[in-house]
């Protein structure tokens, strides 16, 4: 079986199989809801062949709460008769290779038949061999901005047996001193640990572990604490988002809360 290398090299961070909205260098400090934004993707279940209808899902965020005026999902370089590798973005400015997906999340979607493909029936022994690894590209578009998100998804011509896992459950509390200036402090449980750092982030103010923290120490439930300062001129609404990665097979196993603080 020849595999197909389409030579695309992209511009939007990712690791492995997993999207990110950035290096954990950067996104540590760059946790503000200043701009439209995709912090969160899961899919559901977490393997991806003909005949697994998936449900796919995003947390897509704006400034001041606004929403998008469009969504778009596309994937890139899936063929019907040729096992493909392509990375990144590049391969979107060929529109004979796109196909279009979604125009709102949630939804559900199935990879297309590829048995003519002509892989071996043992999917353990040909399991790389008989998987494209194809990039699905999420695109919110707002008033004057847009938001972008991708997800390196490894398409199986054969059947599967992938690991399946639910999705996280998470909630999130806070308590303090919620007005102008005030400390509130944050706790968020989640029913899955964490494969990666817990993600928060804030319309505004200071999150004093920053916008990535790990699990509190000791037995009991998986939780994460953080500290927010709220701004000293903040009046209204402030939303806080937190986002768990869990691990999840082949996909991505997410699941995130969110929490309005009202600051008279």
């Amino acid at each position: 079986m020849r595999r197909l290398l389409l030579p695309f090299l992209g511009f939007l961070a990712q690791t492995a199989c997993f999207y990110s909205d950035g290096p954990n260098t950067v996104t540590t400090l760059d946790y503000h809801i200043d701009r439209p934004r995709i912090i969160g993707l899961s899919t559901y279940p977490q393997v991806f062949q003909h005949g697994t209808p998936v449900t796919y899902n995003a947390l897509i965020v704006g400034p001041d709460g606004t929403e998008p005026e469009s969504v778009s999902v596309d994937l890139c370089g899936l063929l019907d008769d040729q096992i493909t590798e392509i990375y990144g973005t590049e391969c979107f400015k060929e529109p004979e290779y796109i196909t279009h997906v979604a125009d709102s999340v949630p939804f559900v979607w199935e990879p297309p038949d590829q048995s003519g493909i002509g892989c071996d029936d043992d999917p353990e022994e040909n399991w790389w061999t008989c998987t494209s690894m194809v990039p699905l590209l999420f695109r919110a578009d707002f008033e004057k901005e847009s938001a972008y998100a991708i997800f390196n998804m490894p398409v199986h011509a054969n059947p599967a047996t992938s690991e399946v896992v639910d999705l996280p459950i998470v909630s999130l509390t806070a308590t303090g001193d919620i007005v102008a200036g005030g400390d509130v402090e944050l706790r968020a449980e989640s029913t899955l640990a964490p494969e990666y750092a817990w993600r928060w982030y804030v319309d505004a103010g200071e999150l004093r572990g920053t916008g990535r923290t790990l699990d509190n120490t000791g037995e009991g439930p998986l939780v994460s604490e953080n500290t927010l300062t709220i701004p000293e001129d903040w009046s209204g609404t402030l939303r806080v988002f937190v986002v768990v990665q869990a691990w999840g097979g082949d996909g991505l196993a997410e699941g995130w809360s969110e929490l309005a603080l009202e600051v008279p």
